[in-house]
C-alpha cells in the first residue's frame, strides 16, 4: 500500500537543505555556546632571562656568541661561512680578549679555510686571519704554529691554483708577524718554493751536495695569470723568506761570545767592523755574555723540524738547495731576456726588469748566506765550489746586457694603467749584478773584460751619483771594498777611493749615506791610504772633513769622533794636529757639540781630550764651564777629571822628548778648584733658587758687620750630583802633590773667590768646604786671611739654615750636607771656631732686628747642642760665655723669650757638665 502524501512532505520538511542567500550568516545552532575569551599579556622580563645571558658572553648583533659562530664556520653552505667569518670578525674587533681566550679553536678553524673552495670565504677567512695572528705575540702563536705551516704548505701546493694564489698572502702575512717561527721550518718552505716555480716534485725534504742541477719551469697554459706574472711573484716571497732566515743567521751567528757558566773555555768572534782601541780610563763596568734564548721544544714544533731549522746551516745542504734552485732562476731570466744582441746596450722592458730583479736578489741572499755559513764553519770549499761552477754562467747570461737600461714606453691616454713604469731601477739591478759578481773577483784574472767592466761601472756611479737609495749604498760599497783587493796597482786603488770620496763629498751630511760612506772610506784608507802619494793626500782630505762632521747632529757625528780618536790613539800625526785645532769648538759650551751629545757619546769627546796636548786656559775654562752644565752627567764629569788628572800624571812621570805637559799646574788646579765650586751666583737668591725680591734680603742675611757673604741654601742641582764631582776633583787634588802643597794653592784660591763675591750658591759653599776639610791635616797652618774667610762662610751657612728652620721651611739635603761641612770644619780648624765665638761677641751688639738676634742666638744653641762639638765648646768656655753673655744682655733679648731661655739652659750644660756629656 502506498505511502500517504502527507508524510512524504512532512520527510521532506525535516531533512530539507538550507539554501544561504549571498551575504548572509549562517544562522547559529540552538545548542550555541560562546568559547570566546579576552586576556591581557604580562610579561615579567627577569623571569624570560635564558640562562646564557646571565653569564654576560659577548654575542654579535645577530645575538650569537663564538661557540655558535665557530661550529658554522665548517658549514656545508658557503654564505653561512661566510656570514660566520663576518660575524667573527665583529666579535673579534669588538672584543680583542675573545682572541686569547680561544687561540686554539681560532687557529684550527681558520686555518681550514685557507683551502676554502668558495674564493669570497677563503679571502674573507684570510681577512679574519690576520686580525688574530696581528693581535697576539708570537710566544702565544709558538705551540700552535705547526697547525698554520702545515695548512700554509698545504694550500702553497693545492691543485688550484686560486687557492696557491691565496696562500701568498698567508705567507706575506706569516713573515710580517712571524718571521722567526716561520724559518724555523725552513728546509720544508723553501722546498715549496723550488715546487711552486718548477715540475719537480720532491718526495723527500731537504738537500744533499751531491743534488743534480736543474729542473725544468713548470708552464701552465690554462692558468689565469701568466707565467712571468707567476714566477715574479714567487720570486718576490722567495726573497722576503730569504731576507727573514739571513736576519736570523746574523742574529744567533754574528758577534757571539759563547760561553757556559762554570767553565772558563769560551769562543770570542771578533768584528772587524768594531774599533779595536781601548779607552783610555775605562769606567768600571761589567760584560753581559751572549746568552741563547731557552724556548721549550714541546712548545714550538717536533723534533723533525728542529733538524730541518737547522740543516740549512751546513754548508752542504745549503749547496744542494743552491744547486736546485739557482738553474730554475737563469731560466726564468732566460725567458725574458732580449733575443737580439744587436745592440750595444738593450734595452728591458718592465717585465724582464721585474724577473731579473727577482732573479737577481735570490742569488744576491743565496750568496751571501754561504758566505756567513762557510765563515761560521770556517770551511770555504762550498763556496769555492759555487765560483767554480757558475762562474761562466753568469758571465754568459747575466752579463751580456749589462749595464742594464730600463725602457718605459709612454703611458696612453686610454690605458694609462698598461703604460705604467716599473718600480725596479736599472741602479739596483746594476748594483745587484756587480755584488753577485764580485764574489767572483778573487782568485779571478784581474784584466778579464767583465772585472774591467763592473770597475768602469762603479767608478762612474759613485762620480755621477745617480738615483742612489739608502738600501742601494751597502752593495755598492761591498763592491769596492772587494774591488780594492783585487786591484793590480796602486793607481787603480787610489782612482777607486778618489770616486768613493767624491760620492762621500755629495752626500748630506745628515743622510744615511754619509755615515755609510765615512765608514766605508776610514776602512778602506786605514788599509790601503798610505800606499801611494795619491792616496795619502785623500787621507788628508778626509780626516780634514771629520770635524765638521763632528760638529753635526746625529749618528754620523758619532761616527766621525770615534773615527778621529781612534786615529789619535794611533798616534797619526795629522790626526793628532786635528783634534788640537778643532777641540776649542768641540767643547764650547754655546756652540760645541760636547753637550749636544747624549751621556754615552760625551765620553767620545772626553777621550778626545786625551790626546790633545797642550791644553790652554781658554780650553779647561770651556771644559769648566760644561762641567757646570747639568745636560753632563755627574758620571761624565767625574770621567772627565779623571782622563785629566791621569794625562797629568803620565806625563810628569814619564816625559817624552816630543810631548811636553798637557797644561800649566796652576791652570790645571784652578780647572779642578772651579769644577768642584760650580756656578757662583753674584747676587743673593730665595730658597727656589730665585732672585730675593727687594725689601726681603735683610730678613735672611746678616748685618756685612758680622759676615760679608750670603748663601742661597737652595740651588739647581742636585747634591748627590754636585757631591760626586766635588768628591772626585779632592781625589784629583791628592794623585797632583802632598795635602800640604795643594793647601797652600787651594786656599788662595778659595779666599779670591770669596772676596770677588757678595753672594753664592750652596753648592759652591759644600765644594769649598769639603775642600778644606779633606786637605785639612794637623800640620796644617792657618793664616788669618783664611780664617776670616772660611768664618764669614761659615756663619752665613749656620745663619741660613736655621732661618729656614725658623721659618718653617724645613731642611733640604742641601741643608743638611752644608751644616755637616760646617761642623766637620770647627772641629778640625779650632782658629775658625775661636774667630766665629770672638766675632759673636763683639759684633752682636749693632744688631738692630729682633730676627737677627734670635736667629743668631739659635745657630749658638745648635752649636752647643752638636755632640761633636761639645768637648771642644768646653775647652772654650770664657770664648762661649762671652758669646752668650753677649747675646743674653742684648737690649732686644727678654727674659720671657723662649730662645734666650733656650740658649741659658744649652751654655750652662755643655759647660758646667763637659764629662756627662
Amino acid at each position: 500500500m502506498a505511502k500517504s502524501g502527507r508524510k512524504k512532505k512532512e520527510k521532506r520538511k525535516d531533512f530539507q537543505k538550507v539554501k544561504f542567500k549571498v551575504g548572509k550568516k549562517k544562522p547559529k545552532a540552538d545548542n550555541f555556546t560562546d568559547t570566546t575569551f579576552r586576556s591581557q599579556a604580562i610579561q615579567i622580563r627577569e623571569q624570560l632571562k635564558s640562562g646564557q645571558a646571565d653569564t654576560a658572553e659577548p654575542t654579535t648583533q645577530k645575538k650569537k656568541n663564538i661557540h655558535d659562530l665557530l661550529c658554522h664556520l665548517n658549514h656545508y653552505n658557503a654564505a653561512v661561512r661566510q656570514s660566520s667569518i663576518a660575524g667573527m670578525k665583529e666579535l673579534l674587533s669588538s672584543h680583542p680578549s675573545l682572541i686569547s681566550q680561544h687561540l686554539s679553536l681560532l687557529i684550527d678553524s681558520l686555518s681550514v679555510l685557507m683551502m676554502d673552495k668558495e674564493d669570497m670565504v677563503r679571502k674573507a677567512g684570510i681577512s679574519l686571519l690576520q686580525l688574530v695572528l696581528q693581535a697576539t705575540p708570537a710566544d702565544n702563536v709558538g705551540p700552535f704554529f705547526p697547525i698554520l705551516a702545515a695548512h700554509l704548505t698545504c694550500a702553497m701546493t693545492h691543485i688550484q691554483e686560486d687557492i696557491q694564489l691565496d696562500s701568498l698572502a698567508v705567507l706575506d702575512l706569516m713573515l710580517a708577524s712571524y718571521p722567526r717561527l716561520l724559518t724555523v721550518r725552513s728546509q720544508e718552505l723553501l722546498t715549496v718554493f723550488v715546487q711552486l716555480i718548477s715540475r719537480q716534485r720532491k718526495r723527500t725534504v731537504g738537500w744533499t751536495e751531491g743534488e743534480a742541477d736543474g729542473g725544468d719551469l713548470a708552464v701552465k697554459p690554462g692558468s689565469r695569470i701568466s707565467s712571468h706574472k707567476w714566477r715574479q711573484k714567487v720570486l718576490q716571497r722567495l726573497r722576503q723568506f730569504l731576507k727573514a732566515l739571513l736576519e736570523e743567521h746574523y742574529t744567533k751567528y754574528s758577534g757571539q761570545v759563547k760561553g757556559t757558566a762554570g767553565n772558563e773555555d769560551y769562543t770570542v768572534k771578533v768584528n772587524n767592523q768594531k774599533e779595536t782601541y781601548t779607552p783610555i780610563f775605562a769606567p768600571g763596568a761589567q760584560c753581559h755574555w751572549y746568552k741563547e734564548e731557552f724556548v721549550f721544544s714541546s712548545l714550538t714544533s717536533s723534533s723533525s723540524s728542529q733538524t730541518s731549522s737547522q740543516a740549512l746551516s751546513e754548508p752542504s745542504n745549503l749547496l744542494g738547495f743552491v744547486r736546485s734552485l739557482v738553474p730554475l732562476l737563469l731560466q726564468c731570466w732566460m725567458e725574458v731576456a732580449p733575443k737580439s744582441q744587436v745592440q750595444s746596450q738593450p734595452h728591458l722592458h718592465v717585465v724582464a726588469m721585474e724577473i731579473l730583479d727577482g732573479v737577481m736578489s735570490v742569488i744576491l741572499l743565496l750568496w751571501r748566506w754561504m758566505q756567513g755559513v762557510c765563515e761560521e764553519r770556517r770551511d770555504f770549499s762550498c763556496m769555492k765550489q759555487l765560483q767554480k761552477l757558475y762562474h761562466k754562467k753568469f758571465v754568459t747570461h747575466l752579463l751580456p746586457c749589462f749595464p742594464y737600461v730600463s725602457h718605459n714606453p709612454p703611458a696612453r691616454a686610454k690605458h694609462s694603467g698598461k703604460g705604467t713604469p716599473s718600480a725596479v731601477s736599472a741602479v739596483s739591478l746594476n748594483l745587484a749584478a756587480c755584488e753577485i759578481m764580485s764574489y767572483f773577483m778573487i782568485g779571478s784574472n784581474t784584466a778579464t773584460p767583465w772585472l774591467r767592466q763592473i770597475m768602469a761601472y762603479v767608478l762612474e756611479i759613485c762620480v755621477e751619483g745617480g738615483d742612489l737609495s739608502l738600501g742601494h749604498m751597502p752593495s755598492l760599497l761591498d763592491v769596492v771594498r772587494r774591488l780594492v783587493k783585487v786591484l793590480p796597482s796602486a793607481e787603480s786603488v787610489s782612482d777607486l777611493l778618489q770616486a768613493v770620496f767624491s760620492l762621500h763629498q755629495s752626500c748630506h751630511n745628515l743622510s744615511g749615506h754619509k755615515q755609510a760612506t765615512l765608514q766605508c772610506l776610514d776602512e778602506l784608507l786605514t788599509g790601503h791610504g798610505k800606499t801611494h802619494p795619491s792616496s795619502r793626500s785623500i787621507d788628508s782630505l778626509f780626516l780634514q772633513t771629520l770635524p765638521e762632521l763632528v760638529r753635526t747632529s746625529g749618528p754620523v757625528s758619532s761616527k766621525a769622533v770615534q773615527i778621529l780618536l781612534r786615529r789619535a790613539s794611533q798616534r797619526q800625526d795629522e790626526a793628532l794636529a786635528c783634534v788640537r785645532q778643532y777641540l776649542k769648538s768641540f767643547v764650547d759650551p754655546e756652540s760645541g757639540i760636547l753637550l749636544k751629545l747624549p751621556a754615552d757619546l760625551q765620553v767620545h769627546i772626553i777621550h778626545l781630550i786625551h790626546h790633545a796636548d797642550p791644553l790652554d786656559l781658554d780650553t779647561l775654562k770651556l771644559l769648566a764651564f760644561c762641567c757646570h752644565d747639568d745636560r753632563m752627567s755627574a758620571e761624565n764629569v767625574t770621567y772627565l777629571v779623571n782622563v785629566m788628572s791621569t794625562r797629568f800624571l803620565d806625563a810628569g812621570i814619564a816625559p817624552c822628548a816630543d810631548r811636553q805637559l798637557p797644561f800649566d799646574t796652576a791652570d790645571f788646579i784652578s780647572f779642578l778648584f772651579s769644577v768642584s765650586v760650580g756656578c757662583l751666583h753674584t747676587k743673593p737668591m730665595s730658597k727656589d733658587g730665585q732672585d730675593v725680591p727687594k725689601g726681603m734680603e735683610g730678613n735672611s742675611l746678616l748685618p756685612s758687620n758680622l759676615t760679608s757673604i750670603s748663601i742661597a741654601t737652595k740651588t739647581g742641582r742636585s747634591m748627590q750630583h754636585h757631591s760626586t764631582i766635588v768628591k772626585s776633583v779632592c781625589l784629583s787634588y791628592s794623585l797632583i802633590s802632598s795635602k800640604e802643597q795643594m793647601w797652600d794653592a787651594i786656599q788662595m784660591l778659595i779666599i779670591s773667590s770669596l772676596n770677588s763675591r757678595r753672594a753664592t750658591t750652596c753648592g759652591a759653599a759644600y765644594g769649598m768646604l769639603h775642600t778644606v776639610n779633606f786637605l785639612t791635616t794637623p800640620m796644617t797652618y792657618w793664616s788669618q786671611e783664611i780664617v776670616n774667610k772660611l768664618t764669614e762662610c761659615c756663619l752665613a751657612i749656620l745663619y741660613s739654615v736655621v732661618s729656614d728652620d725658623l721659618m718653617g721651611f724645613g731642611r733640604s739635603d742641601w741643608s743638611e750636607a752644608v751644616w755637616e761641612e760646617v761642623v766637620d770644619l770647627l772641629v778640625v780648624a779650632h782658629p775658625v771656631l775661636v774667630e766665629m765665638l770672638q766675632r759673636i761677641y763683639a759684633r752682636v751688639g749693632v744688631l738692630t732686628d729682633h730676627d737677627h738676634v734670635q736667629n743668631l742666638a739659635m745657630v749658638v744653641v745648635r752649636l752647643l747642642q752638636t755632640q761633636r762639638l761639645s768637648s771642644i765648646l768646653a775647652q772654650l768656655t770664657d770664648h762661649v760665655m762671652q758669646a752668650v753673655h753677649s747675646i743674653m744682655n742684648h737690649h732686644l733679648a727678654t727674659e720671657g723669650s723662649r730662645w734666650a731661655a733656650e740658649l741659658q739652659y744649652e751654655a750652662s750644660m755643655t759647660l758646667k757638665a763637659p764629662s756627662q756629656r
